[in-house]
């Protein structure tokens, strides 16, 4: 009887363990997104400070702004004169991405402007804006959004930093402008 109480209890065992160790399923999905990548280039007019005559004794700046790019601002405490003959206007690029996506512009701290003698400038102070749109209201800022056409057009500028006496000659350096999603 012992031995058939211990074979009813190992066949049950048996059956849970059976049934207990049945495997069991679900499924769910699985998505992504690939989001194509973000890109910038230049397009149209450069950052052109255009001509003007230094002050001799002191050192100026000349600033301009995304807004205001056909015109600029100079330091009144100096004698800086500008030549309205030359073409002044902010640097401009377009940004392509992912139509509605957010994203922000690093400008530098500042780029250097060399002559062929070697004479250099600073620009310093670089701002940004959406172009077209500032003219209904400019906000600093340096988070857009990309158009619905996966495009938006943006104007950069800054100051110039001119030496009292700066030599004369064509100046000219590069500057970088980067985006990234936000």
């Amino acid at each position: 009887m012992k031995s058939l109480k211990i074979s009813l209890v190992f066949m049950a065992y048996m059956l849970w363990a059976n049934y207990g160790a049945q495997a069991q399923t679900a499924s769910s999905t699985s998505t992504a997104v690939i989001v194509q990548p973000i890109s910038i280039y230049s397009f149209g007019s450069v950052l052109n400070f255009g001509a003007f005559t230094p002050d001799p004794l002191n050192p100026s700046t000349l600033t301009l702004t995304p807004e205001s790019s056909t015109s600029a601002s100079k330091d009144y405490a100096s004698n800086l004169i500008l030549h309205e003959y030359s073409d002044r206007a902010a640097g401009s690029f377009y940004v392509e991405g992912a139509p509605g996506a957010a994203f922000i512009v690093s400008l530098p701290e500042s780029a250097t402007l060399t002559n062929e003698n070697t004479d250099t400038m600073t620009v310093t102070d670089f701002t940004v804006a959406e172009a077209y749109t500032f003219y209904d209201e400019f906000e600093s800022t340096n988070v857009f959004n990309i158009d619905d056409d996966g495009e938006l057009p943006i104007l950069v500028a800054g100051t110039l930093n001119i030496g009292a006496a700066q030599p004369s000659g064509n100046y000219s350096g590069n500057y970088l402008v980067t985006v990234n999603y936000q």
